[in-house]
């Protein structure tokens, strides 16, 4: 095993800021699941150094914290392997019958591992149940969302998404579990409800962690760390091995009552979108990662000169008809997606061009490049027209928004605002940037 990672993101840095925050009030029942569970790590060789607190806070829930300086070098915590639910826990820990039944099943392992989860939830004397109890019992994500606040998200494509994970999550758990009640009596406790697999695999979801190219899944204590944005403020070192588990040590010298961060997609930056949906929460400065989906028409047979433009674009491996913009790429027409410009300089050629575009667009050394200056003013146009028309199927704008978020609003809708703003960010400041090229080829003669 080399090293470890999240599913979506990297655990190779840890980052650590001020606490700001505040104790949450805790209740004798969560201080007693707590307490049942730093017992459990105790029994079972996890290791926590002692100059680490679990702790609530206020906005954050679990969280790690000093409780004094840490010098550089000094062991934070140990997970043995045993102890993580991947493949060598779940071999030594879950009921060989169960294992038997869900491998033939032939499901995927995010699913398996939501399988397990609900298991060890429900069993009181399983290997993990003091670790499920610790777990979150609510989740923020998409998925959770009433119908007022899914619609908060307008025209971005997450509220499709959600209500496709939604429906896939239905069918998952309608096949599988009708076919595991009818060959285990476990699985006929009605406590195995749609409910507990949707909370299953938000677990899995967020909390994951890639262990090797072939293993992954939840490690007990590692996933505690919240999140933080940047990770460029490493304090960890991160050490993994098939033999002794998950290492962390610090890197540097760790001040008192600093909290531990891990940040979030370090290998894989995430999206807002991809956040909010798997995780729950948008960072306050959103994402580098975050982007829109620009939509184009498609040819028409009827449409002059469409076997040429057609026979130009799939000799390019041109076929696709959605296009991912960030606040890079629509920078200047030097950024933006070679292969969206060259499909919108095609799509706009004129008859009168025809008899020189295909040495232009097949020819490596020009086919990204302005055919003529008609062309490519015809093609901004196109673009904006394009852009415009995106814009219209959000109700709100950006601005309308802004003011939209100043009110009260849910945890919920406030998020949900938050994505709709940034992939309108991104298009109006393209069409910005498109209207100012215009200008600029407007009074550019050829």
């Amino acid at each position: 095993m080399s090293s470890t990672t999240f599913r979506y993101f990297c655990l190779l840095f840890i980052v650590f800021v001020s606490i700001h925050q505040s104790l949450a009030t805790i209740n004798q029942k969560d201080q007693n699941t707590l307490d049942k569970f730093k017992e459990w790590m105790k029994n079972n060789n996890i290791f926590l150094n002692e100059k680490l607190d679990i702790k609530y806070l206020d906005n954050f829930g679990l969280s790690i914290v000093s409780n004094s300086k840490i010098q550089k070098n000094e062991k934070l915590i140990h997970v043995p392997s045993q102890v993580m639910m991947s493949q060598q826990g779940i071999s030594k820990h879950i009921p060989k019958e169960i294992k038997e039944i869900v491998n033939q099943l032939g499901i995927s392992k995010t699913n398996e591992q939501a399988i397990y989860l609900m298991y060890s939830k429900l069993n009181n004397l399983s290997f993990w149940n003091a670790y499920t109890n610790i777990l979150p019992q609510s989740f923020s994500t998409t998925l959770f969302f009433i119908e007022k606040e899914l619609d908060e998200l307008q025209a971005s494509p997450l509220k499709q998404y959600t209500i496709q994970r939604k429906n896939s999550i239905d069918y998952h758990y309608d096949n599988i579990f009708s076919k595991l009640s009818k060959v285990l009596d476990e699985f006929k406790k009605p406590e195995y409800t749609k409910d507990l697999f949707y909370w299953a695999l938000s677990c899995v979801w967020s909390r994951s962690f890639s262990l090797s190219s072939n293993d992954g899944g939840m490690i007990p204590l590692a996933d505690i760390f919240n999140a933080e944005a940047n990770p460029e403020k490493s304090k960890v070192s991160v050490k993994s091995t098939e033999v002794d588990g998950l290492h962390y040590s610090a890197a540097e010298d760790i001040e008192k009552d600093e909290q531990v961060y891990t940040p979030y997609g370090v290998y894989k930056p995430l999206s807002s979108s991809q956040m909010l949906m798997d995780y729950g929460f948008v960072f306050e400065k959103g994402s580098k990662a975050d982007h829109v989906i620009l939509k184009v028409p498609g040819f028409r047979e009827s449409e002059d000169n469409y076997d040429i433009k057609r026979q130009i674009l799939e000799r390019n491996q041109i076929t696709s008809d959605e296009y991912p913009l960030d606040m890079v790429s629509i920078q200047s027409l030097d950024t933006l997606p070679k292969d969206l410009m060259m499909y919108v300089r095609v799509k706009n050629l004129a008859t009168e061009e025809m008899s020189r575009a295909k040495s232009h667009f097949l020819n490596p050394k020009t086919k990204h490049t302005s055919m003529s200056n008609r062309n490519e003013k015809s093609s901004l146009r196109f673009l904006c027209t394009i852009i415009k028309k995106q814009l219209s199927t959000y109700p709100t704008t950006y601005h309308e928004d802004s003011e939209l978020l100043k009110q009260t609003n849910t945890f919920n809708q406030e998020n949900a605002i938050k994505i709709r703003m940034i992939e309108k960010k991104i298009l109006e400041t393209f069409y910005d940037n498109l209207m100012k090229l215009r200008e600029k080829y407007n009074n550019n003669k050829e």
